[in-house]
């Protein structure tokens, strides 16, 4: 696993997700305010988001059947989750490095970390 990816189960659960404590690991990481979506995202096949959208995102490794890579700005694949029911209960943040972008295949449960104005 790169240092790209946070587990996070200690504050991210089926049952709780501490919204300020998950906003604050991206911020002390990324040195800028960010807010984590309330609402899960709707994956499109395919997506991608770029880290200008979305400097982080949080992933539900054990929900939707899928997978999130994560490319830099030459399209080389820095690193890969694979998502699915099937996988261990675990809840990771993805960051993404200035450039990079993250494209999802299947549909994978995410949440979206975004800049704060």
């Amino acid at each position: 696993m790169s240092d790209q990816i946070l587990n996070v189960n200690d504050i991210a659960s089926d049952a709780v997700i501490e919204r300020s404590a998950l906003e604050r690991k991206v911020e002390d990481r990324i040195r800028k305010t960010v807010t984590l979506d309330t609402d899960m995202a709707i994956i499109e096949v395919l997506q991608s988001v770029t880290s200008y959208v979305a400097p982080a995102l949080l992933l539900k490794v054990h929900g939707g059947a899928g997978a999130v890579y994560i490319h830099d700005e030459s399209a080389e694949l820095i690193d890969r989750v694979k998502t699915g029911p099937d996988e261990s209960q675990n809840f990771q943040i993805l960051f993404l490095k200035e450039g990079q972008n993250c494209r999802f295949y299947g549909r994978p449960t995410v949440w979206f970390f975004r800049f704060s104005e």
